[in-house]
This record gives C-alpha cells, sequence and structure tokens, in this order.
C-alpha cells in the first residue's frame, strides 16, 4: 500500500522539526528502507529512485556558541569530587579557553604540555596546523586536579583515559559526548 504520495506525506511531516541537514539522513534512510523493500519485491516501484536528495550547503548553519556566563553555570554544578567529575572538568575547562576540537582534547599528551615553559603545543587534527596556547592557571589547575586524584593508573601518554575499564585513551565519540 506504499506510494510515492504517502511517502512525501510522512517526509513533510517531519521537516518541520529537523534542520536541513538532519533532513538528508533522514531522507537517505528512507530511500535505503524503500530500495530494500522493492529489491524484495514487497513494494512494487522503485520508490527509492523518485525521491529527491536534500540539497544543503556545508556552512549553511553555524553553530551558536554557550555563552561564557552559562558555560560558568554548568562548570560550577559539576561534581568535582569523583573521578568522572574531575575529568569532565579538565575536559570542558581545556576545550572552552582555548576553543578546541573534541578531537584535539581526546588526543591531547602529557608531551604537549609544557609545564615549566606554561605552553600547550598540539598539532591540530583537522588542519594539521602547530598550535602553541598558554596554559592558563584555570586549565593547569584543572589538569593537575585530574592527573592526581582523578586519573586512572596507566603507562598511556594520552591524559585523558576512560573512568572505567578497559583504562584507555578517551575515545573520540567518548570526547564528544563529554563535550
Amino acid at each position: 500500500d506504499l506510494t510515492l504520495a504517502s511517502v512525501d506525506r510522512y517526509l513533510r511531516s517531519v521537516a518541520d522539526r529537523y534542520q536541513r541537514k538532519t533532513m538528508q539522513h533522514v531522507v537517505g534512510s528512507v530511500r535505503g528502507f524503500l530500495r530494500f523493500q522493492f529489491m524484495r519485491r514487497v513494494i512494487r516501484e522503485p520508490l527509492h529512485l523518485q525521491i529527491d536528495t536534500i540539497r544543503a550547503r556545508h556552512d549553511e548553519t553555524l553553530p551558536q556558541p554557550v555563552k561564557w556566563s552559562e558555560l560558568q553555570v554548568l562548570l560550577g554544578r559539576l561534581d568535582r569530587s569523583t573521578q568522572l567529575g574531575l575529568r569532565d572538568y579538565a575536559v570542558l575547562v581545556l576545550a572552552a579557553t582555548y576553543g578546541l576540537r573534541a578531537s584535539d582534547v581526546a588526543n591531547l599528551t602529557f608531551d604537549a604540555v609544557d609545564w615549566r615553559q606554561r605552553q600547550i603545543r598540539i598539532v591540530q587534527c583537522k588542519t594539521r596546523q602547530p598550535l602553541v596556547l598558554p596554559l592558563t592557571d584555570e586549565v593547569g589547575t584543572a589538569l593537575v586536579d585530574y592527573i592526581r586524584r582523578a586519573r586512572p593508573d596507566s603507562s598511556s601518554r594520552h591524559i585523558f583515559l576512560r573512568a572505567r575499564a578497559p583504562v584507555e585513551p578517551l575515545s573520540l565519540p567518548g570526547m564528544s559526548h563529554t563535550l
């Protein structure tokens, strides 16, 4: 009973809830489902060929930054009496202070932090550009608190580790989730 009109009605009904970038994924999923059903001969017409892809530009919507005052409220609410709270606080302070991407924070190693020179030296994952940042007191304190009080024992040179076993560097999805 599936028709192009019913598929169109469905897509129109969800379109007002999502941005265009998300609708690209919705339409892609619907097209994949319709292709599969056509191949299985559940539907007679190749409806998947009649649904056009959503067009969206890469920079169509710019990300909205969190206001510094809102970030301060969030940081104040983190429970820094727990391992996870100390780690997440250090991650958020680091990312917010320097505007680092999740991948750059996830890849931060002890070798990147020069405590004597009060600098953090990284090569940005996305651009491959070297970056030298001043180690601020707030970031330095957050890192030291995490390393001394919460970081699991590990020979890994990565600073941020999973809070639960297996103890290994925090993955990019894990870091993205934290941020």
